[in-house]
């Protein structure tokens, strides 16, 4: 029994301390996304579609463990600390490589959740990441600067995703959205 206990404290406690974070993230995540979608349907004027939510949630759920790791764990081992050199390191980490990779996964999935190929989720990609990159810089920049500057690191991407239900407002416009069909003259 002692050797059962101790097996049960030292890994499996261990392991439940070291995911907490990241399983709190999922849940904050996962809410702002489903919150941000329902309001862009609202704004949008359209009768709500849960089905359209649960994949926002989904999406959430499934970014949120490689957003923890862009946006918690990688800024402070490659950039330790809260001087502001660090800080602006990591905001420019965030904005040039972080922010795209996961706009990218997250158009992706939300493709591939409603039933896309991988090349919609290709073409969804290379036509709405970079005007969305564009939209984020200026958005996320001074929340950035807040975050890194203020909140404990625990902390982090929770304040990101509940600071990013505005920003998924917006995202699931985009995700959602048809792709602009080329004018064809007669």
């Amino acid at each position: 029994l002692s050797e059962c206990l101790f097996f049960f404290d030292r890994h499996v406690m261990r392991w439940l301390h070291l995911c907490r974070p990241i399983l709190r993230t999922c849940a904050v995540q996962t809410t702002a996304m489903m919150l941000g979608d329902r309001i862009c349907q609202e704004l949008e004027g359209v009768a709500w579609q849960p089905r359209r939510t649960a994949v926002m949630g989904a999406t959430g759920a499934t970014c949120a463990p490689v957003g923890h790791f862009l946006f918690v764990y990688s800024p402070e081992v490659l950039f330790p600390g809260r001087h502001w050199a660090a800080i602006a390191k990591k905001m420019c980490l965030f904005a040039l490589v972080n922010a795209p990779l996961i706009s990218a996964f997250n158009f992706s999935l939300v493709t591939l959740y409603k039933g896309g190929t991988i090349e919609d989720a290709r073409r969804k990609v290379i036509r709405d990441v970079p005007p969305t990159w564009r939209v984020g810089v200026c958005y996320w920049a001074p929340l950035n600067l807040v975050n890194l500057a203020l909140v404990p690191i625990e902390l982090r991407a929770s304040f990101g995703a509940v600071a990013g239900c505005v920003w998924n407002v917006y995202l699931s416009y985009v995700a959602n959205r048809a792709p602009k069909l080329p004018v064809v003259s007669a």
